[in-house]
């Protein structure tokens, strides 16, 4: 147990560089067996995130339902199955999400599929032993298709009604991690993957699932985890890569002769345990969530700022050494990314929370960007008088929405309404070819389009995304901030 005078929650506050501020909101847990794998997702349609434990030990498979900041309560929803590479996703489109898990010794795939209540039924699905999965919509219908990896192929699954059926197999592949990404810029999504021996490549899909492969990096080794983004300027992808084996997190940047550097984050005395990626500080560039291990009950929570200059490391927490993993999600929904964690420590059994406090006021009116609509403008704030009839939300109720407005090499673009219930516009200069993805806050995309009709979102649970614009002309980007309700 967590040694705290009568308390069970420990909440400490402290700075992440000299414009964050987080809390740390610890939840004892010493009735649970050693928790092995932890993912998050919202299972109950509240806008919080919910969280999954498994702990081999006992072959439990937990799911804990999350209200604010107050302590998950996890019941037991299978037990017997040894259970690895758990996800979250909304495996029969209807509106509520699942999970999907590998059981090993069994060499099945199983769904658990959600009442929407966040109760779960068990079924089996056809589809066999995998090292890899991911969910991404490939051909533009809005239905994700189901992507695994084996020690032979890379294959893509077609999901209708919660049936799984195999469209395609590329053989000769041995995807360690998956991720999707537009890398040619043509508006249809393309595979990325990461092999045990062959490094990281690139499939371009030419047309509705056929694909051109591209090598990006070889000699890659093992990794767990790949992400496709942006981190310098130039437009090209780069790619963040984890590894659980060697204990490592690596960060491949484009060069401009077309080559890729490959560097690993710095590490101190202990070995790197954990890595998620995504918008912690929610601009234009990916963040680091890394933790290390040190000792069984010490170690090294940071978070590092990538970008054209050399990795900025903060440390937020040192203290917890068994980290079983976590994640990056809106923990509070205030509308930014916080950070979250469970730890198998002996005096520190439990969920922590790692809540984001960070304020920006740019108009200096007195209030935040997390509920100021329009934080450029100081008369547009949720204490300004509602002028009638002028269809501007003056005091950011979400009767008259408002419009944000970005630029481009070539002229401005408008991403309205925003905050959105179902439908997001993006309006550029008239004959002007844009690309338009829409992310979550771990930078997985959830959308790509090139038209021009408004995008809906009615399929998303609550909470912040982010809209990046490409020019196909100029191929600038930018990225807007959207949050829907």
């Amino acid at each position: 147990m967590r040694f705290l005078p009568l308390l069970a929650v420990c909440i400490i506050s402290f700075a992440l560089n000299s414009q964050h501020q987080f809390t740390e909101v610890f939840h004892e847990y010493d009735d649970l067996d050693h928790i092995t794998e932890v993912t998050h997702g919202d299972f109950n349609g509240d806008g919080s995130s919910d969280f999954v434990l498994y702990a081999m030990s006992s072959r439990k498979l937990m799911v804990g339902l999350n209200h604010g900041l107050q302590k998950p309560v996890f019941k037991t929803v299978n037990e017997g199955l040894s259970l690895a590479k758990l996800t979250v996703h909304d495996f029969d489109q209807d509106g509520d999400q699942d999970i999907i898990g590998l059981a090993v010794f069994d060499e099945q795939t199983y769904l658990w599929r959600n009442d929407g209540a966040g109760n779960f039924t068990s079924e089996l699905l056809s589809v066999p032993y995998y090292s890899s999965i991911a969910f991404a919509d490939l051909n533009g219908d809005d239905v994700a298709e189901m992507i695994t990896g084996t020690i032979n192929s890379l294959n893509i699954y077609g999901i209708a009604e919660g049936i799984v059926n195999l469209m395609l197999s590329i053989e000769g592949q041995r995807p360690d991690a998956i991720d999707t990404i537009d890398y040619n810029g043509d508006s249809m999504m393309d595979l990325v993957i990461a092999e045990s021996q062959d490094g990281i490549k690139v499939f371009e899909q030419n047309s509705d699932f056929t694909f051109t492969e591209v090598e990006i990096l070889p000699e890659t080794y093992h990794h767990d985890k790949i992400v496709a983004t942006y981190i310098n300027d130039d437009t090209v992808a780069d790619y963040l890569l984890f590894s659980n084996f060697t204990g490592t997190t690596t960060i491949v940047t484009s060069n401009t002769d077309g080559t890729y550097t490959a560097e690993a984050l710095p590490k101190g005395e202990g070995r790197n345990e954990f890595t998620e990626f995504g918008y912690v500080d929610q601009d234009e560039v990916m963040d680091v969530f890394h933790t290390e291990r040190i000792s069984m009950s010490n170690g090294t929570n940071s978070v590092f700022t990538l970008g054209d200059e050399e990795p900025s490391q903060t440390v937020i927490n040192n203290g917890f050494g068994d980290q079983a993993g976590g994640g990056i999600t809106d923990l509070d929904n205030d509308g930014d990314a916080d950070l979250f964690l469970y730890v198998n420590d002996f005096f520190d059994t439990g969920l922590v929370f790692f809540i984001n406090n960070t304020a920006i006021d740019a108009d200096s009116d007195g209030y935040s960007d997390e509920v100021d609509c329009d934080d450029t403008n100081p008369a547009i704030n949720p204490g300004a008088l509602e002028i009638p009839n002028n269809g501007i939300d003056e005091n950011c109720d979400g009767d008259a929405l408002t419009t944000s407005v970005g630029d481009l090499a070539g002229g401005s673009v408008k991403v309205f309404p925003n905050p959105t219930t179902r439908e997001i516009n993006i309006v550029g200069q008239p004959g002007r070819s844009l690309s338009v993805k829409v992310m979550d806050l771990t930078g997985r995309i959830l959308h790509v389009t090139t038209d021009s009709k408004p995008i809906y979102l009615d399929n998303l649970n609550e909470g912040i995304y982010f809209i990046d614009i490409k020019d196909l002309s100029s191929q600038s980007r930018m990225i807007k901030k959207v949050v829907v309700h």
